[in-house]
């Protein structure tokens, strides 16, 4: 064991048991070594007085109301953003299960992917609101809030679609495209709130 290790870890060296292999090493070289058998002292006389301070006193109720505060409003938050999530998916199963009269049409890729990209492109205006909320502090940036955020924004993409879509009578392609878009949009959501910038501005 070196000086330099053995001054960096003095205090937890003479903290461990006394069979540990680090102190055993350490000790063995503070033989030879006055400057490392004075660190060893020192941590050791170190522990000594902390052993000796009186206990700390337990945190008061208000302390720990307000340590806890900030963490229950996060999580309040996150709360809110998941059920919002599943509100979004709940109401547009139902869409695709009141519209859908069977699954006689068979699924076309193509018109799935641009009914999937309409709902992505509603979600994109809500989505930029959130990320200038976020950036100014006005809102916190957790993937669950954008993915709430991207899958309203997705809902109202959908409810165009039920308007506009060639097939918005055919159940499977309701399902897997206009409920799969909620899905889709929610993951853009939480994708979007891990981008570098959505700091808020004074950090």
């Amino acid at each position: 064991m070196t000086c330099a290790e053995v001054t960096r870890d003095a205090v937890g060296l003479v903290a461990s048991p006394r069979g540990d292999h680090a102190r055993v090493a350490a000790e063995a070289h503070a033989a030879t070594c006055p400057a490392c058998a004075r660190a060893l002292e020192r941590a050791q006389a170190t522990l000594a007085l902390l052993d000796a301070a009186p206990p700390l006193p337990p945190p008061s109720a208000a302390a720990l109301r307000r340590a806890s505060a900030p963490i229950l409003r996060d999580l309040a938050g996150r709360t809110r953003a998941l059920w919002a999530i599943a509100l979004a998916l709940l109401v547009s199963l139902g869409f695709a299960l009141w519209a859908g009269q069977g699954g006689a049409m068979v699924l076309r890729p193509a018109l799935g992917l641009l009914c999937v990209g309409s709902e992505v492109l509603t979600a994109l205006l809500p989505l930029a609101v959130a990320a200038v909320l976020v950036r100014r502090g006005r809102a916190a940036g957790s993937a669950a809030f954008f993915a709430a955020v991207a899958s309203a924004g997705g809902l109202l993409g959908h409810g165009h679609l039920h308007l506009h879509c060639p097939a918005q009578t055919s159940l499977p392609h309701l399902l897997v495209f206009h409920t799969g878009g909620i899905l889709v949009c929610a993951g853009l959501g939480a994708l979007v709130s891990r981008l570098p910038f959505l700091r808020p501005a004074s950090a």
